[in-house]
């Protein structure tokens, strides 16, 4: 008598943290199934299979038997580098994870914490740590708010960190890099969060496309072991390497940067979840106004959670793609705006958002107020004028014409998908250049 079906299977149980899992049967076929991330269970005929998980360009690969009727488990951790010291990662590191415990154990003497923490990664090459490599920028004209430093006796080996406690809103932090180059990005800090920065310090000084950001409840001090922690790291790897990542089914309130990066991100990918309406509203009960929040907000919904003026430009690349993206954008990124000018000054940074502030006054402008500009529409600024010039240049040598010529064959709306820019401020530079 021949046995059963059942009696022919067994279960093949993967659990790979924020990686996507890939399983072959005897005959390298692709497994059914198989392609999910985080955990995988599937019933499959009895035999070996090979299991393997992918992260952000590292892998992790075991051959399993299956036997009928039985489970068979396997863990794949996958080691990648983590600007911040999470548990799971190849750069942990038990001293670091002891300074973000202490910058964020006490008391929040105000509605929100902003936390710091510039480290080397393990066994990597790092420059001399600076005393202050940034400037926290006021939301309005005015003096830097002051940060406070840990003390030298207590600091770890290859690490620093600061702390403010401030009110709730969006700060600039701009970075010195020597040799006179400057990078500055926007940070929200939330109503009875704390929200921490990992930036790791590389041969050459802060590498700011690597960083981190976390964010934690005020009280709490920070924990490797975090909710969705180990997840976030991995999905802020996968976005480095160009891979796609997967927002939370479960629990997205959790870790709310991690909902925030990995919807953003599936909104900028195109895909459309019928999830973005609850978490939406989630994440504005969270956090409050945030500019991150009212981008996804704008792409997934189509309005706006407030009728505020608009707001300082986000943290993630994405969320200004969407903004940029939207029915709505000339509300928000109209001619002269903030949000105009840091599309015109992008790095190509992903997943944050990063520009080169020389000749942009951010500062100068309200976070939660919008953006007073004077009279008539600005000229476009230096770079942004630079950023269209060279994509002409380019162009122009593979098709072999002048970049004028380069230029009306784009067209401004091809030119601005390019560059991350607005349609409104590449014609500006367009009328420049051409």
């Amino acid at each position: 008598m021949s046995p059963s079906v059942s009696e022919q299977f067994g279960t093949l149980e993967v659990q790979a943290a924020g990686a996507r899992i890939e399983v072959v049967d005897p005959w390298l076929r692709t497994v059914p199934g198989s392609g999910g991330r985080d955990r995988l269970e599937l019933s499959v005929p009895r035999g070996a299979y090979r299991v393997t998980a992918h992260l952000a360009g590292s892998s992790n690969s075991e051959v399993v038997v299956v036997r009928p009727g039985m489970s068979s488990r396997v863990e794949l951790p996958v080691r990648f580098d983590a600007a911040a010291p999470v548990a799971g990662t190849g750069t942990v590191n038990e001293s670091h994870q002891g300074l973000a415990s202490q910058l964020t154990s006490t008391p929040v003497r105000a509605d929100a914490r902003l936390v710091v923490i510039l480290r080397g990664l393990r066994d990597r090459e790092m420059a001399p740590l600076p005393s202050v490599p940034f400037a926290l920028i006021r939301p309005f004209a005015g003096p830097q708010l002051p940060t406070e430093r840990v003390p030298e006796g207590h600091l770890p080996v290859r690490a620093v960190g600061w702390r403010v406690d401030r009110e709730s809103g969006g700060v600039l932090l701009r970075w010195e890099l020597g040799h006179g180059r400057q990078v500055e990005h926007a940070v929200w800090l939330c109503n009875g969060w704390q929200t921490i920065v990992f930036v790791p310090q590389g041969p050459h000084g802060p590498y700011l496309p690597g960083m981190s950001i976390h964010m934690i409840r005020a009280g709490q001090a920070w924990d490797p072991n975090g909710p969705g922690a180990l997840l976030l790291e991995a999905a802020l790897a996968d976005l480095r390497a160009g891979s796609t990542v997967e927002p939370p089914v479960e629990r997205p309130y959790d870790n709310p940067m991690r909902t925030l990066v990995t919807y953003a991100a599936r909104l900028r990918a195109g895909e459309r979840d019928s999830r973005i309406f609850g978490v939406t509203e989630l994440l504005w009960q969270m956090l409050g106004r945030h500019a991150d929040v009212e981008a996804l907000a704008l792409a997934g919904v189509g309005h706006p959670m407030s009728k505020d003026e608009p707001l300082w430009p986000p943290m993630l690349a994405a969320s200004l793609d969407l903004v940029l993206g939207s029915s709505l954008h000339a509300q928000v990124a109209g001619p002269g705006s903030v949000w105009e000018d840091v599309s015109g000054q992008r790095y190509g940074s992903s997943p944050w958002l990063l520009w080169n502030p020389v000749g942009l006054n951010l500062e100068g402008s309200a976070l939660s107020g919008g953006f007073e500009h004077p009279p008539g529409v600005p000229g476009p600024s230096a770079p942004a004028v630079a950023r269209v010039g060279n994509l002409l240049t380019d162009v122009a040598g593979v098709l072999k014409v002048s970049p004028a010529e380069a230029g009306a064959r784009l067209g401004a709306a091809e030119i601005a998908r390019r560059t991350g820019m607005t349609q409104d401020l590449v014609a500006r530079c367009l009328a420049i250049l051409t």
